[in-house]
């Protein structure tokens, strides 16, 4: 099919090219959705490109599970000879190495990775190191996406944010106008009924003119069965041999399965069902391979899939490739065989989630295992869930495989796996469960004579403590699991002990505790230990937003967010940026904290229940101190959820915002109910800001008349009375909001005006009602009357991203794009168009335009 309307994609791809020349290399993301014609385009580019530059290219494939760096084996084909077994080593590092020194030292390089919403996770790390370096190598990394499989949470969103800036094309295909269309169809008239039928999808269109009926977009799959039942018999077997070969299919594969298929194969051709690609043949567009393959009985497809698994077996394949066929021929000892294989290669490449899934399909569909096989199976899918963040997934499959090692009668291995459904339950929001499971763990081992086993107990029961603010305790049986671990060599357990205790040195001694935690991040990284390094920084990060260390709180939470995601570690990195969303509701960006709380809540139903909380406070908190709905609704739920953990560090934060809630309304026996069982803890078991918080609360509400002992001293100042010096304490932490509240103890009419302008910025407006109250109560002249469209920070009170999302909107971008441009996911832009429509008071994409220029904040 002829390329119309690309121009402008063509040349921004050979622009890119020019610069590689250069010695600067790009990223470059071609997207739109199936069938709008990426590949059509790249492989127009890479045709121009090969006179002086050379050309690599991968595919990810449609497999069950997809191969462990499966493009990058593909380019490796045509690359230098080192690439190959540098990537097939099983070292993480060189293998991220690997693919830049190729890039590096070839000449000016296209690197085609297509279709890449398919890629496994050991591949996205790859492209993500790539991408950050893509500036010092001459070459374009090209990558295929389509807009409709890349969800929010997508690893792949972050290998294509990764490109320093200026170092990314963003080539987002449209479809074609009625003009193109009709240039297609040779005449007006025709193209009005293509247009009509494909709404200017090229592929449907290829499809439409070659299918007499013209059956598409919903008949693409009649339109290409139509044109395969017209090929001779040998044709159309060599065609369903192809159709279940995901992406591509060797030449030669299929001559071996079939002595005539060239002859079968050119005929294919001819009738633009498939095409060449080297030495392989392919489908014209993955739709058309699955339309054909659907169509299939399912006794023919399982034979044609032993016929490919046979073949690739005697080529030595790769594994997951195996582990695909072994199971579209329903053959459960193949499937076994290749599928563990598959598993123990996504193990060693780190991809989680594929090596979870390979596992379970083995669990699921493959021939029986003995238990001792079937539990290390069961142990790994667990593990391997956990690290995707696939909770319900672990938890199903460790109790599963605690079952079988109760039945086997072994108490090392019973323990270590209760601690592991320890550590799964208590991500799950399962405190009892979670404790009891603690509990056996370490009563299996300790008569035992020590080992790791009881190393890991001790610190899993060390962790619960620290967790409960159990303080002594936890240090205590941190100390003991460490001194163990030191003495066996257990670097993991160790560094997991020194976390438990690190988090609570901190809580007395910020800055001795940090170090500790550090420590810990730094020794696990050393040792490959992405799970330990992630926990270690997420609790540095926490406890200095709980001593409303927010700087630093938040560039220790950008630190653990990076390193999670760059580890997948995706439970992690939704937990850390809930933690976001309420550093960004301190410090006074509400929209963004509104933004990243409302994405976590819409994400995270599958992950860590003790992500949820901080989430559901921070948009709950927001909405209450905007006067918005849902405000009770989202707090009553994180107490519920908070009360199941029965951790102050959840109790309380939770608490206070329903206290707040209780203060606005006037309801002090409100406020009373709120915090009463929490202040107790915390005067039992927690720090300073613990108790602070909740007495200050209590205190407003007339329930206390001085601070409590061990009060910290941001709450106690305000409580005795010293407003100014509470306030000033929450100006430097670079707290507004608490600033605001301080400053309504003053007797004073300027530092009430103060708060007013404060609380009228971030938009608190029950608040600044009732401190505009105070300052008429005091007498004080010239009550601010509040904000006026006219004077607020940009004419449509929109913050700087919705004001940015807005413009886009007002261009005719759509969500996906906009999230494309500015590197978001789709559901942050969703809330960020649903909060500028709110504001500038429209119900409509198309009316946004006129309410930014009525508003004076048209186009920038």
């Amino acid at each position: 099919m002829r390329l119309l309307e690309r121009d402008a994609p063509l040349a921004a791809l050979r622009g890119a090219l020019d610069e590689a020349r250069g010695g600067r290399g790009t990223l470059a993301v071609v997207s739109g959705e199936a069938g709008i014609g990426k590949t059509s385009l790249v492989q127009a580019f890479c045709d121009g490109a090969r006179a002086d530059a050379r050309v690599l290219w991968g595919a990810c494939d449609d497999l069950s599970v997809p191969r462990p760096l499966g493009a990058f084996l593909d380019i490796a084909a045509g690359a230098s000879p080192a690439l190959g077994p540098r990537l097939r080593s099983g070292d993480r590092i060189d293998a991220l190495g690997a693919v830049l020194d190729e890039l590096a030292g070839g000449g000016p390089t296209v690197c085609v990775v297509e279709d890449a919403h398919w890629a496994d996770e050991a591949s996205v790390d790859v492209l993500t190191f790539v991408a950050r370096r893509v500036a010092s190598v001459p070459a374009v990394v090209v990558v295929t996406v389509r807009d409709d499989e890349l969800g929010p949470e997508h690893p792949l969103r972050r290998a294509l944010g990764a490109a320093p800036a200026g170092r990314v094309r963003r080539v987002a295909l449209e479809r074609l106008s009625r003009a193109a269309v009709d240039a297609m169809a040779g005449d007006p008239g025709a193209g009005a009924r293509l247009f009509a039928l494909t709404e200017g999808n090229p592929f449907f269109l290829t499809e439409a003119m070659a299918d007499d009926a013209g059956r598409t977009p919903g008949g693409v799959r009649d339109a290409v069965l139509a044109r395969a039942a017209r090929l001779s018999p040998a044709a159309r077997d060599a065609l369903d041999l192809v159709s279940v070969v995901p992406a591509r299919a060797e030449v030669d594969l299929v001559a071996a399965c079939r002595p005539d298929a060239d002859a079968a194969l050119a005929e294919c051709e001819r009738r633009g069902l498939l095409r060449g690609d080297g030495g392989h043949v392919r489908f014209r567009h993955e739709l058309a391979r699955r339309a054909v393959e659907e169509a299939l009985p399912a006794v023919r497809r399982a034979a044609l899939h032993r016929e490919v698994l046979a073949e690739l077996e005697r080529r030595d394949a790769d594994p997951a490739r195996l582990a695909h066929h072994a199971a579209g021929a329903r053959d459960p000892a193949a499937l076994t065989r290749h599928g563990l294989a598959a598993a123990d290669a996504a193990v060693r490449a780190r991809s989680h989630r594929e090596a979870a899934e390979l596992s379970l399909l083995v669990l699921s569909h493959g021939a029986p295992l003995p238990d001792a096989e079937r539990v290390r199976v069961l142990e790994r899918c667990s593990e391997e869930a956990y690290y995707a963040g696939q909770a319900h997934r672990s938890l199903d499959a460790r109790r599963e495989a605690l079952a079988l090692r109760r039945a086997m009668g072994d108490g090392r291995a019973t323990s270590a796996t209760l601690r592991w459904l320890s550590r799964v339950l208590w991500w799950m929001g399962d405190r009892a469960g979670s404790e009891a499971a603690a509990e056996e763990a370490v009563a299996l081992v300790r008569d035992l004579p020590p080992g790791r086993e009881l190393a890991m107990a001790e610190s899993n029961m060390s962790q619960l403590l620290m967790l409960t603010q159990r303080d002594a305790e936890a240090v205590e049986r941190g100390r003991r699991a460490m001194d163990l671990a030191a003495r066996l060599g257990d670097v993991e357990t160790l560094v997991h002990a020194q976390t438990n205790v690190g988090t609570v040195v901190m809580r007395r001694d910020f800055d001795e505790g940090r170090v500790l935690l550090l420590e810990a991040a730094a020794r696990a990284e050393t040792a490959g230990l992405d799970e330990h390094v992630c926990r270690a920084l997420t609790n540095a990060a926490w406890d200095a937003a709980e001593f409303a260390r927010l700087a630093e709180a938040r560039e220790l939470t950008r630190r653990g967010a990076a390193f999670a995601r760059s580890h997948e570690q995706p439970s992690f990195a939704m937990y850390l940026r809930a933690l976001m969303a309420l550093i960004d509701l301190a410090t006074g960006d509400w929209d963004a904290a509104e933004a990243t709380a409302r994405g976590v809540l819409e994400e995270q139903e599958s992950r860590a229940v003790v992500a949820r909380i901080p989430a559901l406070q921070a948009a709950g908190l927001v909405a209450l101190r905007r006067g918005a709905a849902g405000a009770r609704e989202a707090l009553d739920e994180a107490w519920e959820r908070a009360r199941a953990t029965g951790e102050l560090q959840r109790l309380r934060p939770v608490a206070c915002a329903r206290a707040e809630a209780a203060w606005l309304d006037g309801d002090a026996p409100g406020v009373d109910a709120a915090t009463a069982d929490a202040y107790a803890l915390a005067r039992e078991r927690g720090h300073g800001h613990d108790v602070g918080e909740l007495a200050l609360w209590r205190w407003r509400a007339g329930l206390i008349q001085s601070p409590p002992p061990g009060c910290a001293a941001p709450f106690a100042a305000e409580i005795d009375g010293d407003w100014a010096g509470a306030a000033a304490r929450w100006e430097a932490a670079g707290a507004p909001y608490a600033r605001a509240l301080a400053l309504l103890g003053a007797d004073r009419a300027e530092p009430l005006r103060e708060a007013i302008g404060l609380l009228d910025a971030l938009g608190a407006v029950p608040v600044a009602a009732r401190a505009r109250a105070r300052l008429r109560a005091l007498g004080g002249a010239a009550v601010p009357r509040g904000p006026r469209p006219s004077t607020r920070r940009n004419p449509a009170n929109l913050s700087a991203r919705q004001l940015e999302v807005a413009r886009l909107v007002a261009e005719g971008f759509t969500n996906p794009q906009i999230a494309r441009r500015l590197v978001l996911s789709d559901r942050t832009v969703e809330h960020h168009v649903a909060g500028a429509m709110q504001k500038l008071g429209v119900s409509s994409r198309t009316a946004v335009a006129d309410a930014l220029l009525a508003h004076g904040a048209g186009a920038a």
